[in-house]
């Protein structure tokens, strides 16, 4: 019978051994890693800054977007309101021939109302709406001044964006 050598856990490879396969054995690999060692080091404060760069652009790009969305929604909710409103004058005295008349004046009440509580967001600055009607159908045109919350420090900006949305509404006869 052979005799069976000792299983080892060096022998299975389960136990770095020196001299075999590591940094200090001269091999390629290992003068490679040795010239590599600080590179970390260097290139971590350089990702962060970056990260933190990108971070700021998403956020500063998500509040100048929802700003638009909800300028979108404040005129969207003024045109809906304003071609519900029909004049009252006109709804009792019109007859079958003439069609009915939408209130402007009621409708540009509400988009200064809506407009002010909007205002007074951190948000925003110096929204306004104007209200048109043309026969049947309301033009709510709506402007306001989007602050986002790190364009300051971003060159070229002044850290305002001004926006406008349009918006219609059709009053059912």
């Amino acid at each position: 019978m052979r005799a069976m050598k000792p299983r080892t856990a060096a022998r299975w490879g389960w136990v770095r051994q020196p001299g075999r396969a590591g940094v200090s054995d001269g091999s390629l690999v290992g003068r490679k890693l040795q010239e590599q060692d600080g590179n970390t080091l260097a290139l971590m404060p350089v990702a962060v800054v970056i990260l933190f760069g990108l971070a700021a652009l998403a956020l500063d790009a998500t509040t100048l977007y929802l700003g638009q969305r909800r300028l979108a929604d404040l005129a969207a909710a003024v045109a809906t309101d304003t071609a519900g409103a029909v004049d009252r004058e006109s709804f009792y005295t019109a007859d079958s021939t003439e069609p009915l008349h939408l209130d402007v004046a009621a409708g540009q009440r509400r988009a200064d109302t809506l407009a002010s509580s909007l205002g007074e967001d951190r948000t925003f600055e110096d929204v306004r709406c104007e209200v048109e009607v043309e026969e049947l159908v309301v033009f709510v045109s709506c402007q306001g001044t989007v602050r986002p919350i790190l364009a300051v420090f971003w060159p070229g900006l002044d850290g305002r964006v001004r926006q406008t949305v349009t918006e219609r509404a059709t009053a059912l006869e």
